[in-house]
């Protein structure tokens, strides 16, 4: 199958794992499929950066920059797992052949 330009899926289902010291859950969560040239050129806080990057998810925290603000108050690290799980899941990796 050949690969074309332009047809790369919109959103990105994810279920995601965290774990600390204390705890362990899951999030599931629709990315949205920015190109690596607008993730770049992005401008704005943590915050509105996981904002641009869902499109829903299954968290109690409102999907907002200050609902974000409070799930990473309550789990520290939060923003950052949810960027990298997003670049994970954007990109390829060449499998067995």
């Amino acid at each position: 199958m050949p690969v074309r330009k332009g047809e790369a899926p919109r959103q990105l289902p994810a279920e995601l794992n965290f774990s600390s010291a204390a705890e362990k859950f899951a999030l599931n969560v629709k990315f949205v499929n920015h190109t690596s040239k607008e993730y770049r050129e992005h401008k704005g806080t943590i915050g509105e950066l996981v904002l641009w990057l869902i499109d829903d998810w299954d968290a109690e925290y409102p999907l907002t920059v200050d609902g974000i603000s409070d799930f990473e108050d309550e789990h520290p690290g939060i923003s950052q797992g949810l960027i990298e799980a997003w670049w994970r899941a954007r990109t390829v990796a060449l499998e067995k052949n």
